[in-house]
């Protein structure tokens, strides 16, 4: 699970609350004090407890998702703009794009899919892009 760990600051707003409209009761905005991190996340689901953490390096503010495989494959969008791949059950990062996989270095959820063809996997997204990868645990 990809988690953003950062505070906020929530200012209460007066407004009146409409059926069918989203409602906030204010606004919030990022605390400058607290740049905040990403972190994808394993949790053990019978404690509920983490089971491993992957800090990630970049600005703490994108939404990339989470691919896991049966084969115990770990794809997801990293705070750095790369598209990367981690073991499932240590968490260890042992795969990445060479850059950012947008111009911008954002990454966000979206649709993609992800074949896998004898030791190559395919990675078509939304955007149209196409990532063909041979994984290996071994740097």
């Amino acid at each position: 699970m990809q988690t953003n760990d950062k505070c906020g600051i929530f200012t209460r707003t007066d407004m009146p609350f409409q059926l069918g409209r989203g409602y906030m009761g204010g606004s919030n905005s990022p605390d400058p004090a607290d740049p905040g991190r990403r972190v994808l996340r394993a949790f053990d689901i019978q404690t509920g407890k983490p089971a491993w953490e992957l800090p990630q390096t970049g600005p703490g503010d994108t939404f990339g998702g989470v691919l896991s495989t049966a084969g115990g494959v770990v794809f997801f969008g990293a705070d750095d703009g790369a598209f990367a791949a981690a073991d499932a059950k240590t968490g260890k990062r042992f795969w990445e794009t060479f850059g950012p996989t947008t111009g911008t270095g954002q990454a966000s959820s979206g649709t993609a899919f992800l074949v896998k063809n004898g030791d190559r996997h395919f990675l078509f997204g939304e955007t149209g892009v196409l990532t063909i990868a041979k994984l290996s645990r071994e740097k």
